[in-house]
């Protein structure tokens, strides 16, 4: 299990898919940002891609272990199903109020060997 700390001062939530990102260009970040960081992931690696997948298969082949952790298939095209892509849409979705959010992402990152927590 690793341990995930999101930050909400630099949690970038609740406003749709279009403009998240693992990190944005001004250090926002969606909840699989903060797990790649957790995983010893650097910000350049990460900073500017929308999803591990995305970033795994264009541009950074050692994201290779934030995959493997958010699918046990190890297998990039795999993020985008089941439980680690729930993270994303959770992560994303307008509408949903935090503690709500907070809650259904601890879930599903319980279910990926993510423990989440918030701080701040």
């Amino acid at each position: 299990m690793l341990d995930v700390i999101v930050d909400r001062t630099k949690w970038y939530r609740g406003q749709g898919y279009d403009e998240s990102k693992l990190l944005r260009s001004e250090g926002q970040m969606c909840c699989v940002g903060f797990a790649c960081l957790a995983a010893g992931l650097t910000p350049s690696q990460i900073e500017n891609w929308a999803t591990v997948q995305v970033a795994h298969t264009i541009k950074a082949p050692r994201l290779a272990k934030m995959v493997c952790l958010l699918v046990p298939s190890g297998k990039p095209s795999d993020v985008a199903t089941g439980d680690a892509a729930q993270l994303y849409t959770t992560n994303d979705k307008p509408g949903i109020d935090n503690a709500t959010r907070e809650r259904d992402i601890r879930d599903y990152g319980l279910k990926v060997g993510l423990a989440f927590s918030f701080v701040n």
